[in-house]
Formats: structure tokens, C-alpha cells, sequence
């Protein structure tokens, strides 16, 4: 005669109501990292145009070299006259159509640049 002791251990509907909880709790999390992630990378890009300038005018003023910036959607071509142009290419920043001259003494004209950052008009102030 087979005799039926209780088992230790979980139903079936046990173990998919917790599944179900860990699930939620996991769709609930992903996407606040996922909102968070695509700010810090915004954030860098800005970092990182930011810096780009302010080396390009040391540059200029240290080869005393008239820098050119050049600003269309997603691209930003430096052009300087006689030595080299390069582009660099954002994911983030969108960029109208605009043009900076950063002078042989590291000025820089126009002041302000204008960005567009998820359809957001944005702005860098210059000194």
C-alpha cells in the first residue's frame, strides 16, 4: 500500500503568484533605470560639448589660430584653416544650423549656442 505524505514544498499557483510579484517589481524598477540612464548620457553629452570648447579656445589662443565651429543637427565640424577639420557626432543634442568663431585671443562670437535636448530648447552661455 503507497501511503501520501505531504511533501514539503510550494504549489504551483505559490510559485507563479510570486513569479508574478518579482515580474512587476522588476518592470516597475527597469524602467525608472532605463529614464534615469537616458539622462546621464544627456548630461555627458553636455559635459562633453562643454569641454570640447573650452579646449578649442585654449587651442586658438595658444596657435593663435582662428577656430571655426560649425553646428547642424547631430554634428559639430571644427575647422581650423590651414591645420585640420573634424566633426564630432552627438546621439543626444540637436543642433540648429549656427556658426561659432572662437578668435585667435580664445573669444568667442556669437555668445550663446543653441540646442535642442528630447524637443527641449536648451542654451551655453559663453564668457
Amino acid at each position: 500500500m503507497i501511503s501520501h505524505s505531504k511533501m514539503p514544498g510550494f504549489t504551483l499557483v505559490e510559485l507563479l503568484i510570486v513569479m508574478l510579484i518579482i515580474s512587476l517589481g522588476v518592470s516597475l524598477v527597469g524602467g525608472f533605470s532605463i529614464d534615469s540612464y537616458s539622462k546621464f548620457q544627456v548630461t555627458a553629452e553636455q559635459k562633453q560639448l562643454s569641454q570640447a570648447i573650452r579646449k578649442l579656445k585654449r587651442d586658438a589662443f595658444s596657435m593663435e589660430q582662428k577656430i571655426t565651429l560649425r553646428f547642424s543637427d547631430n554634428n559639430l565640424m571644427i575647422e581650423m584653416p590651414g591645420i585640420s577639420t573634424s566633426q564630432v557626432q552627438f546621439v543626444y543634442l540637436d543642433f540648429p544650423e549656427q556658426r561659432l568663431q572662437i578668435s585667435k585671443l580664445g573669444l568667442i562670437e556669437p555668445k550663446q549656442l543653441k540646442y535642442q535636448v528630447a524637443s527641449k530648447s536648451k542654451s551655453l552661455t559663453f564668457q
